[in-house]
Parts: structure tokens; C-alpha cells; sequence
């Protein structure tokens, strides 16, 4: 799951709205997951240095990556 926040955007609480634990509690999350994660995050802030792109800002970007699947959701 990723998405830009700016200051003063209240997206996280949009997003989780409780305190339940998923299924990566048990499961744990794949040793890459987070190297996907960290490059998309760096091509957020790269957008943002430039102003070219479109960031995911008030946009989710959830990944299914034992599909590969990508869907972006409005905020």
C-alpha cells in the first residue's frame, strides 16, 4: 500500500480506521516487499522535486504482489 501525504492531509485516518491486525501478523511480509515499497516511495518524492508526474496523492496504491496485480483508489 502506498500514497503521498502532504502536511495537513488526513489520509492515514481515511485508510485505518481501527486497530485490527491483518493477516501479515501471522504470514509476515516477504523479504522484497519492502525494497518494491521503497521505490515507489522514491519516485513520489522525485515527482515532487520536479513537479512532472502524477503523484498518489488523495490516491492508494494497493499491490498484490502474489498476482502482480496493481490497483490505484480514489481517496
Amino acid at each position: 500500500q502506498v500514497t503521498t501525504i502532504f502536511p495537513g492531509d488526513n489520509i492515514i485516518g481515511s485508510i485505518y480506521q481501527g486497530s485490527n491486525k491483518g493477516i501479515e501478523q501471522e504470514l509476515g511480509n516477504p523479504s522484497f516487499t519492502p525494497a518494491l515499497v521503497a521505490s515507489i516511495e522514491v519516485s513520489e518524492v522525485v515527482k515532487i522535486l520536479t513537479g512532472k508526474g502524477q503523484l498518489l496523492r488523495n490516491r492508494f496504491l494497493m499491490i498484490n504482489l502474489l498476482d502482480q496485480e496493481y490497483e490505484v483508489f480514489e481517496i
